[in-house]
């Protein structure tokens, strides 16, 4: 597998359609659930975790997509909607290339926001990583004696 080809899955959202008018909902009524991931330890056989119109679980595995709806000969699913983050694809810059990156001139922050927002991150970083005394604000023990 490709480092570019990796995903990390964020959730899934299952739009189902109605067949037969039933409960709440209407014919050819669109539902859109988002849909919870389901875990090994999972166990689907209890009641209050079975699949329903608004609780949909999907799985992936072995990059293949599960997805488990409810049984009911009133809803169907209409289409399945996967959110992940994708690896960037890694590119190697030129000499060419990077002689155009010193003349943009979109920066976000100027100069001078910008290294203040690097003074304030250092000294948060400084801070939590060393001795708990040193830090500016010292938690305050209410102990009740």
């Amino acid at each position: 597998m490709d480092v570019a080809d990796y995903f990390h899955s964020l959730g899934c959202n299952v739009t189902l359609k109605v067949l037969k008018p039933f409960k709440r909902y209407k014919l050819d009524q669109t539902i859109v659930v988002p849909a919870t991931r389901k875990r090994s330890d999972f166990d689907i056989t209890r009641p209050f975790f079975r699949p329903s119109e608004s609780r949909v679980y999907y799985k992936v595995e072995n990059s293949q997509l599960f997805v488990d709806a409810p049984k009911n000969s009133n809803i169907d699913i209409n289409s399945i909607t996967l959110i992940y983050y994708r690896n960037p694809i890694i590119e190697e810059l030129t000499e060419d290339m990077l002689e155009g990156l010193e003349e943009a001139p979109n920066c976000e922050f100027g100069e001078y926001q910008t290294l203040e927002i690097i003074n304030i991150l250092s000294k948060l970083l400084l801070e939590n990583a060393s001795d708990q005394r040193l830090q500016s604000f010292v938690p305050v023990n209410q102990s009740i004696k």
